[in-house]
């Protein structure tokens, strides 16, 4: 009678115990989406693509720094409304990030847009911001997220309360290891 009752007590830890192990494995999340704008997709449209068939980029100049190419857009509003400035930078001569000011009132109507083209923000953040004056503002930011960077949009740029401002900011890979030699020395 006792090992009958000790099989039954084993059978029944080993199915809880089977039911806990499926039931704490996490979902495989779904695949970010890879993040374009205006026909240009990030990573994979380059500079010639860019200026020569999508003609949406002129007046292009290196950085500082020689690692990336920036260029302003050709005629350009977001969502109907103007852009008060903005460029898009190519590293290796592919599409990689963007940056565009727009004024602040129009925000709400460009979440809205930004909603419709990309679905909901992956996170949504607020602080308070206030100027030397002692005005305070809303720091409303959203931020999609997106196989090989963010796209963020604040309500006030901190240095401009006036602009809000529209970034997609790729994510880095780790830069390679360089091999240890006694020359680098």
């Amino acid at each position: 009678m006792r090992t009958v009752a000790g099989l039954i007590c084993i059978v029944l830890l080993a199915g809880c115990e089977a039911r806990s192990e499926t039931s704490a494995t996490p979902p495989t999340p779904a695949p970010l989406p890879k993040f374009s704008f205006r026909g240009m997709v990030s990573g994979e449209t380059t500079l010639v693509q860019a200026r020569d068939d999508l003609k949406i980029v002129e007046q292009c100049r290196p950085s500082s720094d020689e690692i990336a190419v920036y260029c302003d857009l050709v005629g350009f509003s977001l969502a109907d409304r103007p852009v008060l400035d903005e460029f898009v930078s190519f590293k290796d001569a592919k599409f990689s990030g963007m940056i565009l000011e727009t004024s602040a009132e129009d925000f709400d109507h460009h979440i809205q847009a930004l909603k419709q083209a990309y679905g909901l923000p992956c996170q949504v953040d607020s602080e308070p911001l206030q100027n030397a004056f002692g005005a305070q503002f809303s720091g409303d930011v959203a931020t999609w997220c997106f196989d090989q960077g963010q796209l963020t949009f604040s309500r006030h740029m901190r240095d401009n309360v006036q602009n809000s401002e529209l970034v997609f900011q790729p994510t880095l890979p780790p830069s390679p290891a360089k091999p240890y030699s006694a020359e680098s020395l």
